[in-house]
């Protein structure tokens, strides 16, 4: 993620500290409390932990959760069966939805303790049947703004709209 924004824009810095990656560019700072659930049980524990490393912070923050392992979990292994491209990033967006459904109460939670927002992420790896046999791989992402941070929804659609680029 920080090697992307780097690379869509040179000039702003990118710092490597707490509470996991500090934005500066010209009209302020924002910070990314990023964490890695490997269960479903555990995310809703994790969206809490980050949720109060970014008020320690005292940086606006968002976070972002990558849950590529619980998908694999879920969707029975690393490799996805699926008919065509378009069916992968389907079964993948469908996924993050579903875990957002599931998870809207912890989601809620840590936007409540002043999070801009909640990125679920995950990368799918999908051998693909149709037109032709083919691996191929997807990222995706679902966010969630908080309603009462003014443009919090703009700037989570250019994130993603960066990350999945």
């Amino acid at each position: 993620m920080a090697a992307r924004i780097a690379r869509q824009y040179p000039g702003w810095n990118i710092v490597f500290e707490e509470p996991d990656i500090v934005i500066e560019y010209p009209t302020g700072r924002v910070a990314f409390c990023c964490k890695k659930a490997k269960s479903e049980r555990n995310l809703s524990k994790l969206l809490s932990e980050a949720a109060n490393q970014g008020v320690k912070a005292k940086v606006p923050f968002l976070v972002i959760m990558d849950v590529e392992e619980m998908m694999e979990l879920q969707l029975g292994g690393k490799l996805l069966h699926v008919s065509t491209q378009p069916d992968l990033s389907s079964r993948c967006s469908d996924f993050l939805a579903a875990l957002i459904a599931r998870h809207s109460k912890s989601i809620a939670t840590a936007l409540a303790k002043g999070a801009g927002g909640v990125i679920l992420c995950t990368r799918c790896v999908g051998l693909v049947y149709k037109p032709s046999l083919s691996l191929c791989w997807c990222l995706r992402h679902k966010s969630c703004p908080n309603p009462s941070i003014p443009g919090a929804g703009y700037a989570l659609k250019c994130l993603v709209q960066l990350m999945e680029e």
